[in-house]
């Protein structure tokens, strides 16, 4: 195997690629340098940069490689898939259920996340990131209803205390 071309153990991960629209779905060719640099070619354009530090690619266009382990030289080719193309491969392999409640109850409350793809690495993070996501929206809504408890409980005390001050008042004249 030529030494350009990435091995197994090799890692390039970028937190972030902003570009235009029209070089959605085009390979770009990304080459490892020394010492955490490394260079973007776009449209015969070329762009260095530094591992952990957003690069400008023009305008609002911008890359950020948050980790780069991969020898001098070596050669990744690297594409920004359109966002609607990826929630509708996300949403094919995504299966959303509900365990079924005991003794008559419609359900449990447990919730099953099951997404099925080719690489069990890259399904790892979508299912932690659906399920923080879950968490965080039922966080919300439970936060919302105590909201709205706590604002029924605040509006009823002055009644209570009304009441409570009456029977008080009921109760002494009965005693005396």
């Amino acid at each position: 195997i030529p030494a350009s071309y990435a091995r197994g153990d090799e890692i390039l991960k970028i937190s972030e690629l902003v570009i235009p629209r029209e070089y959605e779905g085009i390979r770009l060719k990304f080459t490892a340098l020394m010492e955490e640099k490394f260079v973007l070619e776009i449209d015969n354009k070329r762009f260095e940069g530094n591992v952990g530090l957003p690069l400008s690619l023009g305008g609002e266009n911008s890359i950020l490689v948050s980790q780069l382990e991969a020898q001098h030289g070596r050669v990744f080719y690297i594409k920004r898939l359109p966002t609607r193309s990826i929630v509708a491969k996300l949403a094919r392999s995504l299966s959303i259920t509900e365990r079924p409640g005991g003794r008559g109850r419609q359900g449990s409350g447990i919730i099953d996340f099951k997404v099925t793809d080719t690489d069990p690495k890259s399904v790892v993070p979508v299912v932690n990131t659906l399920i923080k996501t879950y968490q965080d929206m039922n966080l919300r809504r439970r936060s919302a209803e105590i909201d709205q408890s706590i604002q029924f409980i605040m509006t009823q005390i002055p009644n209570v205390r009304l009441d409570f001050e009456r029977s008080q008042l009921a109760m002494s004249e009965f005693t005396s």
